[in-house]
């Protein structure tokens, strides 16, 4: 997840905006994702993706941390 993959666009009827994730090309079922391999954009990475361990879904948490980050601040996180 990723600044970039999150688009806002105006509701049927067009009484607001919703947020979609878009560019799924490293998406996979959660059953078939290999908990070891890399994927992403390195800024937006957890510290556990960087040392190549094993990681579980809590690392799209850490992902959306940094949009939220970035969307409050206008700024990016320090490493």
């Amino acid at each position: 997840l990723k600044c970039d993959n999150i688009v806002l666009t105006t509701t049927r009827g067009g009484r607001g905006e919703v947020a979609k994730l878009t560019d799924f090309g490293f998406a996979r079922p959660a059953g078939d994702c290999l908990p070891a391999s890399m994927a992403g954009a390195p800024s937006y990475m957890a510290p556990e993706m960087d040392a190549v361990s094993e990681y579980t879904a809590a690392v799209d948490m850490y992902s959306f941390g940094v949009c939220l980050y970035m969307m409050l601040t206008g700024g990016v996180q320090e490493a």
